[in-house]
């Protein structure tokens, strides 16, 4: 009984020093937690300060660049509009052009037209009036042929003074000297005609001159019967020279076509060339060999079996 207090009372010590360790120990513990404590409140405001001088800065650099992209969005805006309000010139400008050309085509259409229409009464006629006044007439014949009508009386059956002029450097070409040879067939059918048509009118100081210029006084009774005659033999004249003129490329075995009127008759001279061992085609083909090479009556490309004739 007396040993159990001795052993508590020699106990007490020990554990008053392990209460005081132990309470130290809590005390370093707590002043450590506290330091952590403020140094996470401290980390925490600096963060929350860092962040509010960002969001700071954020809301002035936007302030600042607020005006410049506001004035880049106006500017852009401006550009978008100018783009709408060119596109719409050019479609504007486009729609005018198309009908600007479209009346255009018409114009165009309606002047061809016109003008067809315009050849085809010409080529309908074979006199033209190129001018006329109280007194005279100037007519124009096919081939370029002209004639000059001037009153000369004035009196009822008076008489009218008739010049008809050649075609000036008219020719045409059939052949070696054809060209000479159709000019002058065209002048002396011409004469004869002119002095057919006054003889059958009744006209009077009928000849001509060095330059071809044909004169006669005619009754301006009988004005009316010589044109008329006069452009029946104009026409038949002009078909008559074309005809020879294109002979030779009618026909390519045609090699000369001479033409001369001797008094009141046609003369007419024609070269001809036969080939029988080829075929003259003309132009382009040219003369090709009618039996082929390999045919033993055959002589070849160079044997050619041909006459000339007149």
């Amino acid at each position: 009984a007396d040993l159990a207090p001795r052993a508590a009372a020699d106990d007490a010590p020990w554990r008053d020093d392990d209460i005081r360790r132990r309470a130290a120990g809590l005390r370093d513990d707590a002043r450590a937690l506290g330091e952590s404590v403020a140094q996470a409140q401290r980390d925490f405001k600096e963060q929350v300060k860092e962040q509010a001088d960002g969001l700071r800065e954020d809301q002035q650099l936007m302030h600042r660049r607020l005006p410049e992209a506001q004035a880049q969005i106006e500017n852009e805006r401006r550009s978008i509009n100018e783009l709408k309000r060119k596109l719409d010139e050019t479609q504007r400008t486009l729609k005018e052009e198309e009908a600007a050309e479209s009346v255009a085509r018409k114009q165009w259409l309606a002047q061809k037209l016109r003008r067809v229409s315009l050849e085809q009464s010409r080529l309908a006629r074979t006199c033209w009036m190129k001018r006329a006044t109280a007194t005279s007439v100037d007519l124009e014949f096919r081939g370029g042929v002209r004639a000059s009508i001037r009153q000369a009386d004035a009196a009822p059956g008076g008489l009218a003074r008739v010049v008809l002029q050649p075609p000036l450097g008219q020719m045409g070409a059939a052949g070696a000297g054809g060209r000479d040879c159709m000019g002058k067939l065209r002048k002396d059918l011409l004469s004869r005609a002119w002095r057919v048509a006054a003889a059958a009118v009744g006209a009077q100081d009928v000849h001509g001159q060095p330059s071809g210029t044909l004169q006669a006084s005619v009754p301006c009774g009988e004005v009316p019967h010589l044109v008329r005659r006069l452009d029946f033999a104009v026409l038949r004249i002009g078909d008559q020279i074309r005809a020879l003129e294109t002979l030779p490329r009618d026909v390519p075995e045609v090699t000369r076509v001479n033409a001369r009127l001797l008094e009141d008759t046609l003369a007419i001279s024609i070269g001809l060339v036969v080939v029988r061992s080829h075929d003259v085609l003309g132009g382009a083909k040219g003369v090709v060999a009618l039996r082929p090479l390999g045919d033993p009556r055959s002589g070849g490309d160079f044997d050619v079996d041909a006459a000339q004739c007149a």
